[in-house]
């Protein structure tokens, strides 16, 4: 779905996976029930290629999470339960991804300029599993601002509010 434009399936995973670290789970426990959850969704059992591909994507996620909770100072019991979970990720996800979801989030967060992130391999199917990770951090960050919108007030102090759909009926009384 995603070449086509469609992201919808890849933001439910990781509106899971952000609803899970914000319980806060820690990536192990979130991985574990992940991986003993009986509904077969892909209709066959998974290959060891694509459990590995979507445990990096949770591990990802639960980084870019992180990360945010970091550069934005949250303070509250809420945040530190979750960085308290956090911590529990594997050094490895933080070697391996951690420069990579740094950037993105500072340039989400206006701290630092987008530059064009090349993957410096020449293998195609290395270059093609750092664009998907790249999709998965920008997809984090959309799905937390897009979460975060739906959360506001109808109506804010500008009178304004967040963007809705119009929906016939859904707004009156």
């Amino acid at each position: 779905q995603l070449p086509t434009g469609f992201v919808d399936m890849l933001k439910l995973f990781l509106v899971a996976t952000t609803a899970a670290y914000q319980r806060p789970l820690s990536l192990a426990r979130t991985l574990q029930l992940v991986n003993k959850c009986p509904v077969n969704t892909a209709n066959r059992d998974l290959t060891t290629e694509e459990i590995e591909l979507r445990t990096s994507w949770i591990s990802i996620g639960y980084l870019t999470l992180w990360t945010l909770d970091q550069m934005e100072g949250l303070e509250t019991v809420e945040a530190l339960e979750r960085q308290a979970a956090a911590i529990q990720i594997p050094q490895s996800v933080f070697d391996d991804y951690g420069a990579l979801v740094q950037h993105h989030v500072a340039t989400k967060l206006g701290q630092a300029e987008l530059e064009e992130t090349s993957s410096s391999s020449t293998d195609p199917q290395t270059a093609a599993l750092r664009a998907y990770q790249i999709k998965i951090i920008q997809l984090t960050l959309q799905t937390i601002h897009e979460t975060r919108l739906a959360n506001e007030k109808f109506v804010d102090e500008d009178g304004v509010g967040p963007p809705r759909p119009h929906i016939p009926g859904a707004f009156e009384p």
